[in-house]
């Protein structure tokens, strides 16, 4: 999902009443393509295999020989590890991607420090290559990129380059403006923006 200059969405589990454990990963826009009418593409097909224990599905970006059809709009790299028994990783990195490396569900070892379920650990620029220890039943997503650079203001639902910015798109939000559109028959459940500090 593309975001543009706004989007409205619901997550919904397939069994009603039913529960959703996910990630929702959110990749600010450089400011050339930021302005962008919103857009949704389901990607039925990503790379997927077997490789050091593990079952692998790449689902943004290049790692190895494999490369994911998403649209990117900056130099990314989105990666979904499952080691059902365990295993001992060796992973290969770009030297100027940042990652951020999250088990939805076990854990793993990084550098002698063990993290479990939630947990975010960080790898600033400058690594090639990474050794892992996950852990049976792991989950693990790796995420990186190089550096964003330009000004970035997150608060609530809205990105924007400063506090003034997010302020117009929380009264237009309020305001229930065209320009984030709406969930058909989702209405009723429309958030409220909550106050800003």
């Amino acid at each position: 999902m593309t975001a543009g200059y706004g989007i409205s969405h619901t997550e919904d589990s397939v069994t009603p009443g039913g529960r959703i454990h996910a990630a929702q990963l959110w990749i600010a826009l450089p400011d050339v393509v930021a302005d962008q009418p919103p857009a949704f593409v389901h990607y039925a097909q990503v790379p997927q295999w077997q490789a050091q224990g593990c079952e692998w599905s790449l689902m943004a970006g290049s790692y190895g020989t494999h490369t994911a059809p998403t649209e990117l709009h900056s130099p990314l790299i989105g990666l979904d590890v499952r080691a059902d028994a365990g295993a001992a990783l060796a992973l290969e990195l770009q030297a100027d991607f940042e990652y951020g490396l999250v088990a939805l569900t076990g854990g793993f070892a990084l550098d002698g420090q063990a993290f479990v379920h939630d947990e975010l650990a960080y790898l600033a620029p400058g690594r090639t290559q990474l050794a892992l220890q996950l852990q049976a039943g792991t989950r693990l997503l790796l995420v990186g990129g190089t550096p964003f650079t330009e000004q970035v203001t997150v608060w609530w639902n809205f990105l924007g380059k400063d506090l003034d910015a997010i302020r117009g798109y929380r009264a237009q939000w309020d305001a229930h403006d065209t320009r984030f559109g709406a969930v058909e028959g989702g209405e009723h459940r429309r958030l409220a923006a909550p106050p800003l500090p």
